[in-house]
């Protein structure tokens, strides 16, 4: 304002008093005036003759606005103080005209300039207390496209297609979509023009004239809030240019009332479904985060308390949580008193839950087959004729696991999960993705087995089937494997039945599949129909029986065969384990440590050392022998073990005789020489000889050793064969 009343003093000499009311009043109503008001030449007439008691206003304006002092917006019927600009606005729009292409994509413009607003369907929301909400889409030809969650509709604004096509196609397609066919386009292609037109010249002037580029982009908005304005106004005023459209149905729409009331009436025709809920504190896409605690709280309630009238809450206090218990449980009779006490289950009829229960159960069902993931409820409900909200879907679905928890298996990233507890119904809340549910498939046949199954145990065989009885019933299956060591859990030196069941057992995540599935056909059934009788099914839990014993001693077996090899070796036949230490001891009590290599010495620590048991002896005997614990030993292993146990059992009672001897060990070495030919004489000897002899005798080693071949196998047998000769000339 300041730099306007200056520029009145530098470019006028009279009438500048005059002058700087006229340019006060325009600076101080542009800035506490309504964007509204019409501030025009009129008006400042009327008000400069009567509030400033000035003359000739008309003139003075004129002299203003030559001088460039002021600006007459005439878009918005308003006098605004104006720096001055050489450019000459009102020229270059008109000049601009030929050189701006016309509009021919109405739809890609408006998309540009225009923010639609969602629009609320008012009436269908407080009935059912589920608020909904329509989309404008703009397109050029009718479009049939299903809305996805929080989106209820679409308000599909149609510039470039027949009414009588748009008619037919919404006579095909059910979803909820309101149509709106302009029949005439042709002010809304002159606006979009105008804006067109106006961002060129922006674009044009850019920053060699701030004064211009600012009253442009002034110009910009005023023509995008007027193009705006005209196309609402002819949404909702029932503009001739505008035929509304539903399910092959002509609508008279001619106020936002109307309007509204045809949005309540599409959903209460496609989401004829809903639940009726009444609690805005859930029933809505996005709950308060101050509901995120309420929520786990009503979860751990029906948890541990679903046996409890009103779930154990006060009657005196009304806490969040009790508030939505008492709206989605209580009054729909989900919580109710039976003959069994406080219970959960179907709702009561006309409870506004009966159709969100019945889809439910129908995808229950549907899981008897095989599994399902949660998200496949979740999208069923989220969509026609269901349409529920996020908020309600992230409850309901616990909620109804909880209620259906004995009758069926959960699944998480495919791994079972045995109980529905409070950490695990939160995971179903938060992140529903990774859970799958498969419900439970009893027939009469398959009661029997179970019946078996739990007979095999040592269970009672007369228990509700039930998640928590299945689980009951396979954990001591599991625990056969989990109680196994390495050498079990690999070993083939079991029957072929016995490992199919040992792998079924190890692999089992779904506890009904594992039972009439996997260990029926691991014990080489063909399938539940080969068990129609009861002597298959008798048959079967002896089959069990056999191949549970075979997998549980497995290992034990491999003890007795490691000490079946330590017996025979030291020919202990008829002793018991507790005689072994001391017998071995007596045996090998001439040897003295010096004696032995240090492998021998090994072998005889183990063989004289005192264990908590017979077990640990032979896994100890063993390890001496292998370098390796005995349960990480492979098949393949054990003949080399048994064969090294003999081998080296035979090697002590060898150096045991040697010991016999009496021998200077200073001045003597001894061998003892045990060779078995084919077809002849063994050959069981001793040797002693001075050892300043053998030194003696060198040189003829030395020759011995060149007359050898480069084949090392025949020079054994020739050195045997030479032995054997020596050995007959005595």
């Amino acid at each position: 304002m300041k730099r306007a009343l200056d520029r009145v003093e530098a470019h006028f000499e009279e009438n500048i008093r005059p002058m700087q009311l006229i340019v006060k009043s325009i600076g101080l109503l542009n800035i506490f005036s309504s964007d509204a008001a019409q501030l025009d030449t009129s008006f400042f007439k009327t008000y400069g003759e009567i509030a400033l008691g000035l003359d000739r206003v008309e003139n003075l304006i004129d002299q203003l606005e030559e001088k460039k002092v002021i600006r007459y917006r005439s878009y918005k019927k308003q006098f605004i103080l104006f720096e001055g600009t050489d450019f000459d606005i009102e020229f270059e729009l008109e000049n601009a005209t030929s050189k701006i292409e016309p509009v021919t994509n109405i739809v890609s413009e408006l998309k540009k300039h225009f923010d639609f607003p969602f629009v609320p369907a008012k009436l269908i929301t407080y009935k059912t207390g589920t608020p909904r909400f329509f989309e404008f889409f703009l397109s050029e030809k009718a479009h049939t496209k299903l809305p996805n969650q929080p989106i209820d509709g679409y308000i599909n604004l149609v510039f470039h297609e027949t009414l009588d096509k748009v008619l037919e196609k919404s006579k095909k397609e059910h979803f909820p979509i309101l149509y709106g066919v302009y029949t005439k386009t042709e002010a809304i292609e002159d606006q979009l023009f105008k804006i067109k037109r106006t961002k060129f010249l922006i674009e044009k002037v850019r920053e060699s004239d701030k004064v211009a580029t600012r009253e442009l982009r002034h110009l910009l908005k005023a023509q995008i809030d007027d193009l705006n304005e005209s196309v609402l106004n002819s949404i909702y005023t029932g503009s001739s240019a505008l035929k509304w459209l539903y399910n092959g149905n002509k609508l008279k729409i001619e106020n936002s009332g109307d309007f509204n009331y045809q949005l309540s009436s599409i959903c209460e025709k496609v989401y004829n479904k809903s639940p009726v809920f009444k609690n805005e504190l859930i029933n809505k896409d996005r709950v308060s985060p101050a509901i995120y605690r309420p929520r786990k709280e009503l979860l751990k309630d029906l948890l541990n308390n679903a046996d409890q009238e009103l779930l154990g809450y006060s009657s005196e206090t009304f806490p969040p949580e009790k508030m939505i218990y008492l709206s989605m449980l209580h009054s729909t009779g989900i919580h109710q008193d039976s003959d069994n006490g406080w219970v959960l289950g179907k709702p009561d009829e006309n409870s506004g839950f009966e159709n969100l229960w019945e889809v439910s159960e129908e995808f229950f069902k549907s899981t008897k087959s095989g599994k399902r993931k949660l998200t496949d409820l979740i999208e069923i409900l989220e969509k026609p004729p269901y349409g529920l909200k996020a908020g309600l879907i992230e409850m309901w679905v616990p909620i109804y696991l909880i209620i259906k928890q004995n009758d069926f298996a959960l699944f998480q990233e495919e791994a079972y999960v045995p109980e529905l507890n409070f950490d695990i119904i939160n995971l179903v809340l938060r992140n529903p993705k990774i859970f799958e549910i498969k419900a439970f498939h009893i027939s009469d046949l398959k009661k029997k087995l179970f019946s078996k199954y739990r007979a095999i145990m040592d269970q009672d065989e007369e228990v509700e089937f039930s998640n928590k009885s299945f689980v009951e019933t396979i954990r001591p299956y599991l625990l056969i494997y989990a109680d196994l060591n390495e050498y079990g859990r690999k070993t083939r030196k079991i029957s072929t039945a016995a490992q199919h069941l040992r792998s079924a057992i190890m692999s089992a995540t779904d506890p009904e599949k594992a039972f009439f599935d996997d260990f029926v056909s691991a014990l080489g059934f063909a399938g539940l129909k080969d068990l129609e009788s009861d002597q298959a099914i008798k048959k079967l839990a002896r089959q069990m029986d056999a191949c549970i014993e075979e997998i549980k001693s497995s290992y034990n077996k491999l003890l007795d065969r490691i000490e079946a090899c330590i017996v025979d070796a030291l020919d202990f036949e008829g002793q018991n384990y507790k005689n072994y230490i001391p017998t071995i001891k007596n045996r090998y009590d001439s040897l003295e440590e010096y004696q032995l290599v240090p492998y021998q010495k090994k072998l005889l620590k183990q063989l004289t050392t005192p264990q908590p048991g017979r077990r640990e002896w032979i896994s100890s005997v063993a390890f001496a022998v292998l370098d390796k614990p005995l349960e990480n030993m492979d098949d393949e292993e054990e003949p080399l073990l048994l064969k090294r146990i003999q081998t080296r059992l035979e090697e002590l009672d060898n150096l045991r005789d040697l010991s016999k001897l009496e021998l200077n060990v200073n001045e003597e070495e001894a061998y003892y020489i045990k060779v078995t030919p084919l077809n002849k004489n063994p050959l069981d000897f001793t040797v002693t000889v001075k050892k300043d002899k053998l030194q003696d005798e060198t040189n003829r080693l030395k020759k011995l050793k060149k007359l050898l071949t480069n084949d090392k196998k025949l020079n054994i047998a020739l050195l045997l064969k030479l032995i054997e000769e020596q050995e007959s000339n005595e």
